[in-house]
This record gives structure tokens, C-alpha cells and sequence, in this order.
């Protein structure tokens, strides 16, 4: 079963019908105008001194090694980073409460790797843009297995505590950040910290 797929929603439409609800969905056509966007990959990999894993990605076999089926950068901080200031969080989340500045992650990896089934950290709930690739996705609530394909500039919203995974189709580059919006939720996940 797909999950929705919306057509650059308005911020209203989408938190009434998809955040508040803990429903997971992909957006479309929202209107992205990163400078990051414009960057080519080996210019991203040095800012983030990764020379040597951009070269593993554009070896003749793109695929995942049989003795490294993890070899892939996930959870890269991009806090302090170089690239920190090339793009912005989407009006749909900017207004979260709690973004902290160890929840914004860059992720890259070849054509196979993958995160297996999991929720996300501290209860939160989190977004997801693809800058290059293809990403396939699996959620799994209300009893049932939903899945997409998440395709450049396109947007995942994973709602708190929906377990999910993810697949590279195609070597993929994205950006996450977690967030909490419930001031409460907030108050006990600071005193657990």
C-alpha cells in the first residue's frame, strides 16, 4: 500500500491531516531554492572532508561490498558543518519547538544500503530530502505495510514512534532533522537526557 503523496500542501492542510494524525506522507513540488542544491557531490564531499567515501561511490561497482554491507554516512552532523547555512528547514517544520542542533543529519550511501526497521530517536518525528537519488521507504502502522519511492527534492515527514526503513535505490544524498512539537513531550524527554 503507498503512503499519500501530496502536492505541496498548505502548512494547515498538512498538520491537521498528516503530523497531528501520525500519518507519514511525501510532499511534492515544494518549492526548494538550496544553495546546496547546486553543489556538486565531490564539492560537498570535500566541505565535509569525506574524499575518500565520495571515491568509494564512484568506483566501477557502485553496490555495497560483500564484507562492508554498512558502508555508508549516516547521521553526519551538519551542525557547525561547512554546509550548515546551504539550505533551510522547510516552512512545514520551522516552527517546531525543539530542533535540537544534534537531531540535523546528512546521509549518503550507495545504490543497497540501507537503515533497517527502527523509530526514531526520543520519540521525535522527523523529515527527510532527498539532494541526489532515490530512496525506497517502508512504514508500518494501523496494521499495514505502506511504502514510496522518494525521488530528488522530495519530502518524507515520518511521524513520532512509526517504525520505518529505508533502501538507496540509487547512490542517495539526503538531509534529516528530528523534532518534537509537544511542549509537554519536550519537558520529559529533556529530564530523561
Amino acid at each position: 500500500m503507498n503512503i499519500d503523496i501530496l502536492d505541496n500542501p498548505t502548512i494547515d492542510f498538512f498538520y491537521k491531516n498528516y503530523e497531528q494524525k501520525d500519518i507519514p506522507c511525501l510532499i511534492k513540488n515544494y518549492p526548494l531554492d538550496w544553495p546546496i542544491l547546486e553543489m556538486p557531490e565531490h564539492h560537498i564531499a570535500r566541505h565535509l572532508d569525506i574524499g575518500n567515501f565520495y571515491n568509494y561511490l564512484k568506483r566501477d561497482c557502485n553496490y555495497l561490498l560483500p564484507d562492508k554491507p554498512y558502508c555508508y554516512i549516516k547521521n553526519y552532523s551538519l551542525f557547525n558543518s561547512s554546509l550548515q547555512d546551504s539550505y533551510d528547514v522547510p516552512h512545514y517544520f520551522s516552527n517546531a519547538s525543539f530542533q535540537p542542533h544534534d537531531w540535523k543529519w546528512l546521509y549518503w550511501g550507495p545504490p543497497s544500503s540501507s537503515s533497517p526497521i527502527h523509530t526514531d530517536t526520543a520519540h521525535s518525528a522527523a523529515w527527510n530530502i532527498v539532494l541526489s537519488g532515490e530512496k525506497m521507504w517502508w512504514f508500518w502502522f494501523n496494521n499495514k505495510t505502506y511504502r514510496c519511492i522518494q525521488k530528488e527534492k522530495e519530502i518524507i515527514f515520518t511521524p513520532q514512534d512509526i517504525e520505518h526503513a529505508v533502501c538507496n535505490i540509487t547512490a542517495c544524498l539526503s538531509i534529516t532533522h528530528n523534532y518534537l512539537r509537544d511542549h509537554e513531550k519536550i519537558k520529559w524527554e529533556m529530564k530523561c537526557r
